[in-house]
């Protein structure tokens, strides 16, 4: 496959025999072909064992070779030159779609989409419009996602052509979901399930599986998520397609999690991870790594959260996701904060704040600030603690976020009264108060009240009917 023997550089049959007897055996992923298909090479190297048990036999290599991208070449035209074809141009950008180079594997899909349109391939240019739907879906770019999905889908029904429809149906599925359109996602799916029932594949009935799994979850029908999660785990089990399973065994994780079972759910976010770090999937490794310090950190198990965190943290860095990165210095804040360790979470919170302000996330950046605040107010630095408090309430207010700007006040509040400042610590409680009420939440409503009882001067506090009319702090007055 890469037209050299075993340990080239070591020049010596006996020497290259003595070292493979040893139970060394050759990186494929140094081999730069080779590399861009992960999944590959770590067949071949299980394919080496040094225990022939340890082996997979011909069918287990035969069903996950099925799943890797795989085509002739190139075509050879009348004249003589090679041009690349239709279907190899669709597997090129796959590829590239696989290792999150989207804007490389969109390019590959119109050029894929062009040539079938001039060769009059309807059946080539509506699999490129899907794929190129899916380019733009890796992207979060939805709106465009269910744009070219639609277009696809349009020309599979114009052929009469089933399967097509039924897997355009997913990713519109996919699409609405991420706009939070349950109903028509749950519709797609639904229409999705049916026809590739129908037809007897298996594949696409994992894919509308999963989907519904995700869209039941997210309306807290988590035994019908739990359902559709293992169906789809076990049918990908079936197939041999790890990717699918992987993806099914993640969301199966969530559910788990969100019915607080959570030694199943810390099973199969294991379980996925190891997948994906078999194929090569490194994003959807960090992203289920990351659901995996959560769990952690909602056990308290802290050590271990932070672990994984900082295994998410190495790989987010390596594949320059900026948003990943954020979410995970601020998960290892909260972490390093539940452990007493402030100047580690100082200095997460920091980075995480900074990355959200280049990337423009505000809601995560004020988020951030508050909970930085609150860092800074345990160690007693109260200047910087308002500094924080003040960058958040002012996001807050200037994306009308009412909550943002209650918790911000409340913290202020907080403070205000650790540091005997009672007017100011009142001042801050009373606008909290005003916008719980706003919002109709009764319960943080009641529980502000009762810390503005504490902290109102004694001539008042004595009071029948306390005035909590205290001149306001808010931003959005």
């Amino acid at each position: 496959m890469t037209n050299k023997v075993p340990f080239p550089e070591l020049n010596s049959e006996g020497v290259i025999t003595l070292t493979v007897i040893q139970g060394e055996v050759p990186s494929p992923r140094e081999d730069t072909q080779l590399a861009q298909i992960v999944a590959l090479c770590s067949l071949m190297t299980d394919c080496w064992a040094f225990d022939p048990k340890a082996r997979p036999n011909a069918v287990q290599c035969f069903d996950q070779l099925k799943w890797m991208p795989s085509t002739p070449p190139l075509g050879v035209t009348r004249s003589g030159p090679k041009t690349p074809s239709t279907k190899l141009l669709l597997e090129m950008g796959e590829t590239h779609l696989r290792q999150n180079a989207h804007e490389q594997a969109i390019s590959l899909f119109q050029q894929a989409l062009s040539l079938a349109r001039v060769a009059d391939d309807e059946t080539g240019a509506a699999n490129a419009l899907e794929s190129i739907a899916r380019g733009y879906y890796f992207q979060s770019k939805f709106s465009q996602a269910e744009e070219w999905f639609t277009r696809a889908q349009e020309v599979y029904v114009r052929l009469g052509d089933d399967h097509g429809q039924a897997s355009t149906l997913c990713g519109l599925g996919n699409a609405y979901r991420y706009q939070f359109r349950y109903k028509h996602a749950e519709e797609s799916y639904a229409r999705a399930l049916k026809i590739f029932a129908r037809l007897g594949g298996d594949f696409g009935r994992a894919r509308a599986l999963e989907g519904l799994g995700y869209v039941y979850r997210v309306q807290s029908k988590y035994t019908q998520a739990e359902e559709s999660f293992s169906r789809a785990q076990e049918i990908c089990a079936r197939l041999g397609f790890d990717q699918g399973r992987a993806n099914a065994l993640k969301g199966l994780g969530e559910a788990y999690c969100l019915q607080s079972k959570y030694k199943q759910a810390d099973e199969s976010y294991t379980r996925a991870q190891e997948i994906y770090a078999r194929l090569g999937d490194e994003q959807s490794r960090a992203d289920t790594l990351r659901r995996l310090g959560d769990l952690y950190h909602v056990q308290s198990e802290y050590t271990r959260a932070e672990e994984s965190y900082t295994r998410v943290q190495e790989i987010y860095a390596r594949l320059g996701n900026d948003h990943g990165r954020a979410d995970t210095l601020s998960g290892l804040g909260n972490v390093y904060r539940l452990q007493s360790n402030y100047i580690e979470a100082e200095e997460s919170l920091t980075r995480a704040q900074q990355i959200y302000a280049r990337i423009g996330l505000g809601h995560d950046q004020a988020d951030v600030l508050r909970r930085l605040g609150g860092i800074y107010h345990l160690q007693s630095k109260y200047t910087q603690a308002e500094a924080s408090f003040t960058a958040a309430q002012e996001i807050f207010a200037r994306l009308r976020d009412l909550r943002g700007q209650a918790s911000t006040f409340r913290s202020m509040g907080h403070m205000g009264q650790d540091r005997g400042q009672n007017v100011e610590a009142a001042a801050h409680f009373a606008d909290a108060l005003n916008l719980y009420e706003q919002l109709g939440s009764t319960k943080d409503a009641e529980d502000v009240l009762r810390q503005l009882a504490l902290v109102l001067p004694e001539e008042t506090s004595s009071a029948t009917s306390p005035d909590t009319s205290f001149p306001s702090t808010s931003f959005s007055q």
